[in-house]
């Protein structure tokens, strides 16, 4: 077969030309070796994809450059000795398949795979990338799919991308960076992202985060851009919060446990419903400008859920259960509160609370506290008691004002 010295990919067009009829076309190159070590070839499979060859044990030190559209398939290992990216796809609507292989670099600076030029239109999928400075690099890319890659301890991201980027069935672990990085308008699913040095998923503006997991990271879990959707994940064990959200966004069934700093943090104007959440430090959620629904939340250190312009949920076995801010705009409203130190902390107001065996205050209103229809049952003795209803706790600051309870208005 017929061998070319430049470090690229003959046109696929011209190579079915001039090939004859039955015969695979010749579509070879040589990427670079160490010493006498094997060159790569590219040779034409039955079903129509382009066999990317890498004889057993070869090892390169200048990159694979796809400069055809078409269908890749990778049939070995492949080895980086120098600090070259393994492939670099210099033309739109390319599918690179890694076919279960393994690809290996140096850790220094650069990727796995990088697209150059603004291209569209590329697919990578099912193989391992690793040592390298990110896994895959698309920031030149306007639209990709990724799926089923395992990508692991690079020095940088697993995946850094711009915008329109499906990521699927994914694994990220051990990487310096975020293991995944997406811009906005793009999709992440089925992802698991574990033990990474910045964060599991970042998701820019925009984008939707669904059925992923990410535990154990560095700082965040799940960071969100403005306007991102997270669905049915779970974001635990991470050194800050497990999912840290800028404004307009939502978070529905989400499990967020055993975060150092909160569990769900989150921006003006969004909204985390159907969530349970427990953290070690701080704040169970931390809600500003948003609305919390039908969830649970506790923190060891804290309130379970902090609310600050926000309408508030159910929480229990908090250090505080609902801390409602003073901004005159908070609320909380049909909330439950048990087994805490102090169960509803109102300096904005309360509607229809329950709040029941804490150990402390069942609702503590602060000056300019408004809490109505709402009762306080069997918490700590030693805090004020209201005689029409037997064993409510109820404590007010001046200022304050109670409908359930007059006894207690301060105005």
């Amino acid at each position: 077969m017929r061998r070319l010295s430049p470090l690229c990919l003959v046109p696929l067009a011209a190579q079915l030309a001039s090939a004859q009829p039955g015969s695979p076309p010749n579509v070879p190159l040589s990427p670079g070796s160490v010493g006498q070590a094997p060159q790569v070839s590219f040779e034409r499979a039955e079903d129509g994809a382009t066999l990317i060859v890498v004889p057993p044990m070869a090892q390169m030190a200048a990159p694979i450059v796809i400069q055809a559209s078409g269908l890749y398939r990778l049939t070995g290992n492949v080895v980086m000795t120098g600090d070259a990216s393994a492939f670099v796809i210099d033309r739109a609507n390319v599918t690179l398949d890694l076919n279960g292989f393994v690809i290996v670099g140096k850790r220094q600076t650069q990727h796995g795979i990088r697209v150059s030029g603004v291209r569209s239109a590329i697919a990578i999928r099912n193989g391992v990338i690793r040592d390298f400075a990110d896994g895959i690099n698309l920031t030149n890319c306007l639209s990709a799919q990724l799926s089923d890659l395992i990508i692991e301890t690079c020095n940088g991201d697993g995946v850094e991308s711009t915008d329109s980027v499906s990521v699927k069935g994914c694994t990220f672990r051990n990487n310096q960076g975020y293991g995944a990085s997406v811009g906005p308008s793009s999709r992440v699913s089925d992802c698991i992202a574990i033990f990474n040095k910045i964060g599991g998923i970042a998701a820019a503006s925009d984008s939707i985060v669904k059925d992923c997991v990410a535990n154990d990271n560095t700082i965040y879990g799940i960071a969100c851009g403005p306007g991102v959707l997270v669905l049915d994940s779970v974001a635990s064990r991470n050194g800050n919060a497990g999912i840290f959200s800028d404004d307009n966004v939502v978070v529905s069934r989400a499990a967020a446990n055993s975060n150092t700093i909160r569990g769900i943090n989150a921006g003006p104007a969004s909204v985390i419903a159907e969530s349970s959440i427990h953290t070690a430090q701080s704040f169970g959620i931390y809600c500003d400008s948003g609305v919390v629904w039908a969830s649970s939340a506790a923190s060891v250190g804290g309130a379970g859920i902090a609310l600050v312009n926000s309408l508030g949920s159910a929480v229990e076995a908090s250090s505080c259960g609902i801390g409602v801010g003073a901004d005159g705009r908070s609320r909380a409203q049909n909330a439950l509160a048990t087994s805490s130190t102090l169960g509803v902390f109102v300096a904005g107001s309360g509607k229809d609370l329950s709040s029941y065996n804490n150990n402390g205050s069942g609702i503590l209103a602060t000056s300019g506290g408004i809490v109505t229809n709402s009762i306080a049952r069997f918490n700590s003795p030693n805090y004020e008691v209201d005689q029409g209803r037997i064993g409510t706790v109820l404590t007010f600051s001046p200022g304050s004002f109670s409908t359930t309870n007059p006894a207690f208005n301060h105005e």
